[in-house]
């Protein structure tokens, strides 16, 4: 879809100098898969230091959180999301009431990560804003400008400003099982929960790796849902594993589907006749190469039908970009 490196990325440079920092941005995006309609991309920033996690707030927040044990290392951050949305058509200004409509989401983010050997908890809490200020489309024409991208169309019917908020809560348990020499086999099933004002929804997956080090983190960062881990340690030397993942996702609510684009009073608006199932499915494989405190993923994904409308399962590749010091 666009070809950019998140501005987000200029944050990195205010991460915090305590120990065990983990700083993570994640990038996914259609056009990788060769695929120009749907969902287009998705950035996500992360920072979560263990230093951060020692704060009395921190503290006091983790100790009316459900599911700890004694013993768990506690970590605290914030993050940032992009993402943008269009429809099949992009060379049409008019609104297509058969397919979903364009629309923006631009927040920041506060996040929690608790975890021990086998478990990792991830909390998180997502503000910003949907709409015209979420600033999709200044960004889409500025660097398909660049790139020589195709012109879309359609930004006049794309959702209304609305400011959003949606919580959630992901839990993974790791299961190493060695392999031999310095391989090992991860069985890592994830269960996962959120709801506000942009999805209300259920995941539950499994991922499946295979590789050195598997210990250093909870499975590859993700922009998605399931978002795997967002903290890690570092370790000496190159190490890399693969991965396979498949998640069910039973969705109540999906402002990005459910919510027509333009004005109430619009004769035609953009997804007003879409229908949809409340589950789909989502499958990826991935590489995984880390060496001492640096981390780089490359990953493909593939959705089922959002809605019942859509011409065909949605792909889309990844990277992520990860640092711990």
């Amino acid at each position: 879809m666009i070809r950019r490196v998140s501005a987000m990325s200029l944050l990195l440079y205010a991460a915090p100098a305590a120990a065990q920092t983990t700083v993570t941005l994640m990038h996914d995006n259609d056009e990788w898969a060769h695929t120009e309609q749907e969902y287009a991309s998705g950035s996500r920033l992360s920072v979560v230091s263990a230093g951060w996690g020692k704060a009395t707030p921190v503290q006091a927040l983790a100790g009316w959180l459900p599911g700890g044990e004694p013993g768990d290392t506690l970590s605290a951050g914030f993050g940032a999301g992009h993402y943008f949305f269009v429809p099949r058509n992009i060379d049409t200004a008019a609104p297509a009431a058969d397919q979903r409509p364009y629309a923006g989401w631009l927040h920041g983010s506060g996040l929690l990560v608790r975890e021990n050997a086998t478990r990792q908890d991830i909390w998180k809490l997502d503000a910003g804003v949907v709409g015209p200020s979420a600033l999709a489309e200044p960004l889409e024409e500025f660097f398909h400008g660049i790139f020589n991208g195709r012109d879309m169309r359609g930004w006049d019917n794309q959702i209304t400003n609305r400011l959003a908020a949606n919580a959630s809560w992901e839990r993974r348990w790791r299961n190493l099982i060695p392999v031999g020499g310095s391989l090992a086999l991860d069985v890592s099933p994830a269960v996962g929960i959120e709801a506000g004002s942009v999805s209300v929804a259920a995941n539950a997956g499994l991922t499946v790796r295979i590789g050195a080090n598997l210990d250093a983190d909870f499975g590859a960062p993700r922009a998605g849902s399931l978002g795997g881990s967002l903290s890690r340690k570092a370790h000496a030397g190159w190490s890399a594993y693969a991965f396979a993942s498949a998640t069910g996702r039973y969705q109540a609510y999906d402002i990005f589907v459910d919510e027509p684009g333009g004005d109430s009073g619009d004769p035609v608006r953009g997804g007003s006749a879409i229908s949809r199932s409340k589950t789909r499915t989502e499958n990826s494989l991935g590489l995984v190469v880390a060496h001492g405190g640096g981390r780089l993923t490359l990953a493909w994904t593939e959705e089922s039908k959002r809605y019942d409308q859509q011409a065909e399962r949605q792909k889309y590749g990844e990277i992520t970009l990860g640092l711990v010091f």
